[in-house]
């Protein structure tokens, strides 16, 4: 009986070792909420809303006072929302209730709150050296660091302002413009031990990693699009973003890629999408609905399969993570 007993308990230890070090996603957060921007009709002045992933429940938060939110973002545990509005970062307890300003320099944009609520990534003006530097901080606002000092070449005015976290928090994907190239870079949480991945002429905007960290998706102006389908961004903007990068009224090929994690493997997976963020194991973004002249917001499958509308075109909804 005791070797019965010895050998279930080794089975099923060897089976939570597989479970957790499986890589398959299955210990990661799972989000059930995401945060978006909206001009849509509320109770309270505010462009800001929380509503599930599957596009339900949607509510709306206070945002400074009535100001204007961008790039809102939530933890996975539904407690925490981080936002820019007027050029600084804040931080909310997510029924909008504590709203604490974080950054002070009026120059803060785009932030991106980690799944597990510790860290916020966000852009920051320099406007002495007039360039843009990507800084990494704790959720209270301290320990701020400029980690891309190193990347950006004032002479060539180049810039790096867009990124994300890993689902697992561990890691960050980014990207930096100067004149002539975009390029796409790695590394770890707080801004150490950063990897090349990517480079192209075209921008790139919102990278994000897959859960897995084996794919990295983003947006790219210039898409290989077999279709020659071009897409359209809307005149009427709801947010005043950094002002880095922007095509007016213009027509242009854009869309959301991806590639493997070592650069290679372009793959289109929708035209006109200009904004995206990873979720669980679906992808969110933003397209320019031409016939209703308002944005919505899609999700599909990691392949860009089955995409599905979450919002119904009625008003501008958006995820809000573009660096206009």
């Amino acid at each position: 009986m005791k070797k019965v007993q010895i050998a279930l308990f080794s089975l099923l230890a060897l089976a939570t070792a597989i479970t957790v070090g499986c890589g398959d996603g299955s210990s990661l957060p799972i989000f059930k909420q995401m945060a978006f921007l909206s001009n849509r009709d509320s109770s309270i002045e505010t462009n800001l809303f929380v509503m599930g992933v599957d596009g339900s429940n949607a509510t709306a938060l206070p945002s400074n006072n009535g100001e204007g939110a961008y790039s809102p973002s939530i933890s996975a545990d539904g407690k925490t929302v981080v936002f820019s509005s007027q050029g600084n970062v804040w931080v909310s307890n997510a029924d909008g209730s504590v709203q604490t300003q974080l950054t002070s320099t009026g120059n803060s944009w785009n932030a991106k709150l980690s799944p597990d609520g510790k860290k916020i990534l966000y852009l920051d003006w320099d406007s002495t050296n007039e360039v843009y530097n990507l800084w990494v901080m704790k959720a209270d606002g301290t320990g701020a660091v400029n980690f891309t000092t190193a990347l950006n070449s004032v002479s060539d005015n180049s810039g790096c302002y867009s990124g994300s976290f890993s689902a697992d928090s561990k890691k960050l994907v980014f990207s930096c413009w100067t004149p002539t190239l975009t390029t796409v870079y790695t590394a770890d949480a707080d801004g150490s031990n950063q990897a090349t991945v990517y480079s192209q002429a075209a921008y790139c905007d919102t990278p994000a990693f897959s859960p897995d960290q084996k794919k990295i998706y983003f947006i790219s102006w210039g898409v290989p699009s077999s279709s020659g389908k071009k897409g359209f961004l809307p005149a009427k903007r709801l947010h005043k973003a950094s002002g880095i990068h922007s095509n007016g009224e213009s027509s242009t090929t854009y869309g959301l890629v991806s590639i493997n994690a070592d650069g290679s493997g372009l793959t289109t997976l929708s035209v006109s999408a200009y904004e995206a963020e990873v979720l669980n194991a679906s992808l969110y973004y933003t397209k320019y609905n031409s016939d209703t002249e308002t944005t919505q917001i899609f999700t599909s499958g990691l392949d860009g399969s089955n995409e599905v509308a979450l919002t119904d075109g009625s008003s501008y909804d958006y995820i809000g993570t573009e660096t206009d």
